[in-house]
């Protein structure tokens, strides 16, 4: 079996037992923190959060995202049309901005083998942690993409329409 293969077994398997243990608390009547639901890790969505580094932030060239050898099913997952938030790890761990997918995934020859072509909806701003968006997400290596609910994205799209434009 290929690392890719094991990798997305292993997720799966991460998704069944978070699911499990929610049904676990509702059966014993725990509390089930209310945005747990709101989002998952390593799955493309209408609404999604991709986590990047601060190259997406140069006015010169029109922003992409890349994914590594082991993410090309997920980036496949990824449509033209669909919202993209982008989280940025440096200079600040913030949501800077909104994009709309321009094109499919596709090889490339740089960084990253597989990427994605996007265009600004909303420029980037001085941006919002993901604590004040209203999600504990805890960026981890290998999670680079977050679908996330309308809910959420409702949320993150006003906060972010009420900053200036960097």
């Amino acid at each position: 079996m290929s690392l890719e293969n094991r990798v997305l077994e292993l997720e799966k398997e991460t998704a069944l037992l978070k699911q499990e243990i929610k049904n676990l608390k509702k059966l014993l009547n725990l509390n089930v923190p209310a945005d747990d639901s709101e989002w998952i890790a390593n799955r493309a969505g209408e609404g999604m959060i991709k986590v990047v580094y601060p190259g997406i932030y140069d006015p010169d060239k029109s922003p992409s995202v890349g994914f590594p050898h082991n993410r090309r099913k997920i980036a496949e997952q990824i449509k033209v049309g669909q919202m993209m938030f982008i989280y940025v790890t440096r200079p600040v761990k913030k949501i800077i901005g909104l994009t709309r997918v321009v094109s499919s995934v596709k090889p490339s020859d740089g960084k990253w083998p597989y990427v994605v072509d996007l265009e600004w909806i909303i420029v980037p701003k001085p941006g919002l942690t993901l604590a004040e968006a209203g999600l504990n997400i805890r960026p981890r290596i290998g999670e680079s993409l977050y679908a996330i609910k309308k809910s959420a994205a409702d949320r993150i799209l006003q906060q972010l329409n009420e900053q200036p434009d960097l």
